[in-house]
C-alpha cells in the first residue's frame, strides 16, 4: 500500500515520536488568528483544529503542517436540516480548500452530534477519503455513535482544559487526570485554546518531564481508534 492509499487520518497525520512502551495522550488545540506564532513555536506536535470559515485559515493550516503539526477542520455552521447535497457541498469546498486535513471536529453549539440523522449523513460521507470524526462527548454522542457504525477513526474529549477561563493550577490538574487515564485507556484526547498562554505553558510544562511519567503528548491523530 503506497502513502496515497492510506486513508487521510493516516495520510497526514503528524509525526509522533516516542518508545513502544510509552502511553499516549492526544492533544488538539484550537486556532486563532492571534496564537499562530505560539503554535508554530510548540516544541511538540499536536493536531490544531481550525475555522473553515476564517479566510485566512488555510495559509495558517500550510504553515502548521510543515512545523509538524497536522489539522482538522471544526465542523461549524452546518444547518440540523441539512440535504445530503448541503452536506457534500460543505465537505466538498471545505477539502479543497483545507486538502490536508486528517479529520473533523465537533463543535459544541448546534454541533453535529446533537443531530443524530445529520451525524449520520456526516459520518457516511467522511468514509471515502478516510477522515476521522473528533465528537465531544463519550458514547452518547450521535456523531461518535455515526463515527463508529462507519468504520471511522474516531475519538471523543476527555477534558476540554480551559473552558471557562480556567487558571494555570487548574489547566495543569486537568491535564494530570488526562494523563492518569491515559496510563489506563487508549484514545484520551484533551483539548484547548491555542491562544491561552496558560494552557500552552501547562503543557510545554507536561512536556518537558515535568508530567506524569510514562506519558507522552501526541496529535490527536496518534490516538484515533477504528476498533
Amino acid at each position: 500500500m503506497t502513502v496515497a492509499d492510506l486513508p487521510a487520518y493516516r495520510r497526514y497525520a503528524a509525526a509522533a515520536e516516542f518508545a513502544p512502551e510509552a502511553r499516549r495522550l492526544g492533544v488538539v488545540l484550537i486556532d486563532a488568528p492571534t496564537a499562530e506564532a505560539a503554535l508554530l513555536e510548540l516544541p511538540f506536535p499536536v493536531t490544531v483544529a481550525m475555522d473553515p470559515y476564517d479566510p485566512d485559515a488555510p495559509r495558517r493550516a500550510t504553515a502548521y503542517r510543515l512545523a509538524g503539526h497536522d489539522v482538522v477542520l471544526l465542523a461549524a455552521g452546518v444547518p440540523p436540516l441539512a440535504t445530503a447535497t448541503d452536506i457534500a457541498v460543505t465537505l466538498r469546498v471545505w477539502t479543497q480548500t483545507f486538502p490536508e486535513i486528517v479529520g473533523l471536529m465537533d463543535v459544541p453549539l448546534n454541533g453535529i452530534g446533537s443531530h443524530r440523522a445529520l451525524a449520520r449523513e456526516m459520518a457516511g460521507m467522511l468514509v471515502p477519503e478516510g477522515l476521522a470524526v473528533i465528537a465531544l462527548r463519550g458514547g452518547l454522542d450521535a456523531f461518535l455513535q455515526s463515527a463508529e457504525e462507519a468504520g471511522l477513526a474516531r475519538a471523543s474529549v476527555y477534558r476540554a482544559l480551559d473552558d471557562g477561563g480556567r487558571n494555570a493550577v487548574t489547566i495543569r490538574r486537568l491535564i494530570d487526570r488526562a494523563a492518569f487515564e491515559a496510563q489506563r485507556s487508549d484514545g484520551i484526547i484533551v483539548s484547548g485554546s491555542a491562544d491561552s498562554a496558560e494552557t500552552i505553558e501547562m503543557l510545554i510544562g507536561f512536556a518537558d518531564g515535568r508530567g506524569r511519567g510514562g506519558v507522552v503528548l501526541v496529535p490527536a491523530s496518534a490516538v484515533l481508534t477504528t476498533d
